[in-house]
């Protein structure tokens, strides 16, 4: 079910002072309630913010929008691999406090890791069945930045060719 608060935002112009005016209807229709005009003057407004949502979303991923909640996993990857800490770095409280992304654990990142070592494998299958020079620098890249610090595992469980 849909937010009223997102159909609103989608079928009114905002005016100053919290006023709004229906894209649809003429001015001065006499509703005070949004969703109610929706309902009395514009039984279809759901379908229509349906399709208006669903090209919105289009757009934004053909600009290559993301979530902030991948924007800000990405971020805490990136912190992990750029400087060689381990993942559970991300679990400790003053690790937290240097950094303005919103926290996370490192089962989180782990999961990530591995969702992205996976797409990383298909991509490499795939440049594999053109006959194209696989880049398995990249891919001993990912797992020497996953390393553990104990045993010399990797932290998707590959084992590091050191």
């Amino acid at each position: 079910m849909t937010k009223n608060s997102d159909i609103c935002r989608a079928l009114f112009a905002s005016l100053s002072d919290n006023y709004f005016k229906c894209k649809y209807a003429q001015p001065s229709s006499g509703y005070g309630n949004l969703i109610s005009h929706l309902r009395d003057k514009h039984p279809e407004y759901e379908t229509d913010y349906v399709a208006h949502a669903s090209s919105l979303a289009a757009n934004l991923q053909s600009f290559g929008f993301v979530s902030d909640k991948i924007n800000n996993i990405y971020h805490w990857m990136e912190w992990v691999v750029d400087r060689n800490i381990p993942l559970s770095e991300v679990d400790y409280p003053f690790t937290r406090s240097m950094s303005r992304l919103k926290p996370t654990s490192s089962k989180t990142l782990t999961k990530y890791l591995r969702v992205g070592m996976v797409g990383f494998q298909r991509v490499q299958a795939k440049q594999a069945s053109r006959d194209e020079k696989p880049r398995r620098d990249q891919l001993h890249g990912m797992e020497d930045a996953c390393a553990s610090r104990t045993g010399g595992e990797g932290s998707l469980g590959h084992r590091n060719a050191t």
